[in-house]
This record gives structure tokens, sequence and C-alpha cells, in this order.
């Protein structure tokens, strides 16, 4: 709230009203509907990785899951709050704990893997100079730390290890629910096709999620040039993501403003951009609302047995 409260003092409601009144409506129709694709999308994503470990379910009965969670994280802390809210919403159908929590770390873990890739390359295309070094250093490290922990934990030694420890515990209810979760986890992650085409939707929807920011900030006249968010949003994805606010209300918008300032973007507009976009999430995330007035269904599919 400390940072919301800063963000609101770098501009003025009168502000605020001459950028939404700046911006033509069919921008703004335009940027809702490209969010909503971008919902969209990532929940095929999930579905992808989710079927990779659960036979013959169907896209139909993941997506109002993820919807409803896409409309949670406005109200829960970070992403996280969001990801118990469709996982619960699919127990309720008959669904496996521990598949659902194991393909949702795996659809992180994918979907932060997309925005380094698309930071780094931002990085090799630019221009020199046109980043600034100190968010180079920070996704350079971002990147290789995800790196090395990625690649430790999908080496042979890694499922040797969750054989050993499924053997061991195997009569420990606690950690051996663990132990399913992280075995389902690698599951959904070592089947390489479903992997690749998460990989390639994250691209995507960030592609979009950029789009969004780029038309949005241009109806500002805000002249950042578009790679330069290619490196930003990633990283304010990240900040986003850590649970020290409701749904990454304020920190989000800080990071934003922050960023923006380094390649010399005036804090009220880069304020007013980080709102409007805001407000354009917000707009995108309602219909996950109307999921609480559907009827669930079993979801009348076959799951992978952990080891």
């Amino acid at each position: 709230m400390t940072v919301l409260y800063w963000l609101l003092s770098q501009t003025s409601l009168l502000g605020l009203r001459t950028a939404f009144d700046q911006i033509p409506v069919v921008v703004l129709v335009a940027a809702v509907l490209l969010h909503l694709l971008v919902f969209l999308l990532a929940g095929v994503r999930w579905w992808l990785l989710l079927r990779s470990v659960v036979h013959d379910i169907a896209l139909l009965h993941v997506l109002p899951s993820y919807y409803l969670g896409i409309f949670f994280n406005n109200l829960l802390p970070s992403s996280m709050g969001g990801d118990a809210v469709r996982i619960l919403h699919l127990r309720w159908s008959g669904m496996q704990t521990q598949t659902l929590i194991g393909s949702a770390l795996v659809d992180r873990i994918v979907g932060l893997a997309a925005v380094l890739l698309m930071g780094m390359m931002a990085v090799l295309i630019a221009r020199p100079g046109l980043v600034p070094q100190s968010l180079v250093a920070i996704l350079a490290g971002l990147t290789l730390s995800a790196a090395v922990v990625l690649g430790l934990a999908w080496t042979p030694a890694a499922v040797r290890l969750l054989d050993r420890l499924a053997s061991r515990y195997s009569e420990t209810r606690i950690r051996r629910w663990f132990i399913e979760v992280a075995a389902l986890g690698h599951a959904a992650a070592s089947a390489r096709r479903s992997v690749v085409a998460a990989l390639l939707l994250s691209i995507a929807l960030q592609s979009l999620v950029i789009a969004v920011y780029f038309l949005i900030a241009r109806s500002l006249d805000i002249a950042a040039p578009l790679v330069s968010y290619f490196v930003i949003v990633p990283l304010v994805f990240i900040a986003a993501s850590l649970p020290i606010s409701l749904g990454g209300l304020g920190v989000r918008e800080g990071a934003l403003v922050g960023l923006l300032a380094l390649i010399g973007v005036e804090r009220h507009s880069a304020a007013n951009l980080s709102i409007v976009y805001l407000v354009v999430m917000l707009a995108a995330s309602l219909p996950g609302a109307l999921v609480l007035l559907m009827p669930r269904k079993p979801a009348h599919s076959r799951e992978v047995s952990s080891p």
C-alpha cells in the first residue's frame, strides 16, 4: 500500500482523467480484448501441461477454473492466491490435488522462462546504450540463476533422488504428498512437446501484454522504443509475482514507473501508463467472476500415477 500511495502521489486525478481522455476508445477496447486473449492463451498453456499427466481432460473443463483464478488474483496476495483458487476449483471437480499443484508449478516456471528469454533476446537485439546496464545486469542475473536451478532440477540425478525419496517415505503421509507433487510436476515438465508448446504460447501471450503496454504508451505520447518494453515488462512481471501485496497491486505499477524512469520517461507519464494498464487488466479479468455462477462438473479423466 505504501508503494501504491507513492504511485498516486506521482500523478493527480486531473492528470489521470486527462490521460484517459487522451486515449482513443478504440485503443482501450483493443487493449482489453488483447488482454482477454492473453488470459485465454494462459489457460490453454496450463491445459497443455496438465494434459501431459492427466489423460483426456477437456480444455473447456480447465479454462473456467483458470479464469476464476485470474479474477481472484486481484483479491489475493500476488499470483499465488489465484493459483490456489484455480487448483481448488478443479479439485472440487474430483481431480487429484498433487497433480494440479505440480502442473501449476510447471506452468509458472514455463511462464518465467519465457519472459526471461524474451528479455535477454531484447537486450541482444537492442542498439548499444538503449537499455541501461543496470537493467541488463538484473535480467542477466535472474536468467542465469533460473537456468542453473532448472538445469539441476531436470537432471537424471534429480529423477533418481525423487525415486529414492518416494520409496523411503512411502509410509509417511505428508512427506509422501510433497514428493508426489514434485514427481508429477517433473512428469509434466518432461513432456517435451507440451513444454515446447507451452513455452511458445508464453512468448505469444507475453508479446501481447507488451503490445498492450505499447499501445497505451503511444496514446499517452510516451516515446520509449518497443524493444525497451521487452526488457522492462519481464522485470515488472517478476516484481508483481512477489507475495507482498494483493494481486501485485502497487508493486507492479511502482516497478514500471521506476524502470521507465531509467530510460528517460517522466514519472507522471509512467504512473499514468501503469494505472491505465491496471484498469485494462482488471476489466479483462472480470469475466472470471461469472465462473462462480457455473455448475461444477466432474473431470472424467485418467491421471498418470506418481512413483
